[in-house]
């Protein structure tokens, strides 16, 4: 987490959304209250003439967090364990990807084996090599009582959100190739724009709801996301407005969660 924080702060090129989550993830209840509302009040994070105004107080924010998670890492403990738990899963996802694509390569010269042999075995020393990373990486998680799991272990209703996800993902690539048609009305490409920002939005959902349910039962499931944003800048801003909403949507949840408890 630390070293995300300083790459951020040293690139001139950083983004408002990263800065953006660094603060809600990080800031104590004090600074979110004096300084939350105007950082969040940003409707669209990627139009720098949107965030001119708030990025230099949003840099000073996050440069001050550094500085009190560098002085103090104990009082950011849970936190920053849960960081790097959550970069050994990216890794993980990673590793599961390559492997999966070296299956299939090696599937695929399977037709002429003899012919292929030396590339058959190239590959297999690099299938090897990545399943033994995997379990290594597995072992990690264990010493730190994370599970591994598949999509079959979720919860009924998390199991029914992937394998919505599951439909959402060629759905969304249909639509961004009607864009590419020149022949539609600006009327339809808007259309389908609204369309895709509204598969987005429910996927990335979905997988909120089933990183909340990972997250609190120290599970990992090594899929790829997908959680990509769109190459067409209009429907990228679109995308990102929606993801900021939610994330205001989830934080003013678990402010008024934390504000009923310490009432009860």
């Amino acid at each position: 987490m630390l070293q995300k924080i300083e790459n951020w702060l040293k690139n001139p090129k950083r983004d408002y959304a990263s800065g953006l989550e660094f603060f809600n993830q990080l800031a104590d209840s004090e600074t979110k209250a004096r300084f939350g509302g105007f950082l969040n009040g940003v409707k669209d994070v990627s139009d720098s003439k949107e965030t001119v105004v708030h990025f230099p107080q949003l840099i000073q924010r996050v440069s001050l967090i550094h500085g009190k998670v560098k002085a103090n890492p104990d009082a950011y403990k849970d936190l920053l364990v849960t960081e790097s738990t959550k970069e050994s899963v990216e890794k993980l996802i990673a590793l599961q990807k390559k492997v999966d694509e070296l299956d299939e390569k090696i599937g695929d010269l399977q037709a002429d084996a003899e012919g292929n042999a030396d590339e058959i075995d190239s590959l297999g020393n690099d299938l090897d090599e990545s399943n033994g990373k995997i379990e290594e990486l597995k072992k990690k998680l264990a010493e730190k009582n994370v599970k591994v799991i598949t999509p079959d272990d979720l919860p009924k209703q998390l199991g029914a959100a992937y394998a919505r996800n599951k439909e959402i993902t060629p759905l969304m690539a249909s639509l961004h190739s009607s864009l590419k048609d020149e022949s539609i009305t600006d009327e339809q490409r808007q259309e389908i724009a609204k369309q895709l920002c509204d598969l987005d939005d429910e996927r990335r959902s979905n997988w909120d709801g089933i990183d909340n349910y990972l997250e609190s039962s120290n599970l990992a499931l090594p899929e790829d996301r997908l959680l990509v944003y769109s190459e067409d800048p209009v429907i990228k801003g679109a995308q990102i407005a929606k993801r900021i909403d939610r994330l205001k949507e989830n934080i003013k949840k678990s402010g008024d969660a934390l504000s009923k408890h310490q009432k009860a």
